[in-house]
């Protein structure tokens, strides 16, 4: 097993790139993400969608902030990002795995996916294997 930890950067984009070119000089049987390429053999998201979860916590703020916050440029740029990287990673339902309820409904919802579960050794796992349209 071979954990590789990378810069924020740049963003969230660059960072997939700076993924992608590590794993294209390197020879995995598989390879887990858990958030930062697109890429990868098995895709498990331990937080949903970012977009989803940055839009709940921009509910949870004062009317102000959330606007000052909404209209930042640099939220503006990271949420472009963000929703062009779920998009990659969301694409292939085969490779997903939902670690809850809760990030399942959000794949789901992201992606135009839907969720299947699977039970394996007493762990509920969520696959999302079939499109809504």
């Amino acid at each position: 097993m071979k954990l590789f930890i990378l810069s924020g950067e740049g963003g969230p984009l660059a960072r997939t790139a700076t993924a992608a070119e590590r794993l294209a000089r390197l020879s995995f049987d598989i390879v887990h993400d858990a958030g930062t390429a697109d890429q990868v053999d098995v895709f498990q998201p331990q937080t949903g969608s970012r977009l989803i979860n940055a839009e709940l916590n921009l509910a949870t703020r004062r009317l102000r902030r959330r606007l000052r916050d909404r209209l930042s440029p640099g939220f503006q740029v990271w949420r472009r990002q963000i929703h062009r990287l779920e998009c990659r990673q969301f694409t292939d339902p085969s490779r997903l795995i939902a670690v809850s309820g809760m990030v399942r409904n959000q794949i789901a919802s992201r992606a135009r996916r839907r969720a299947r579960t699977v039970h394996a050794a007493g762990v509920q796992l969520a696959f999302l294997v079939e499109t809504l349209f």
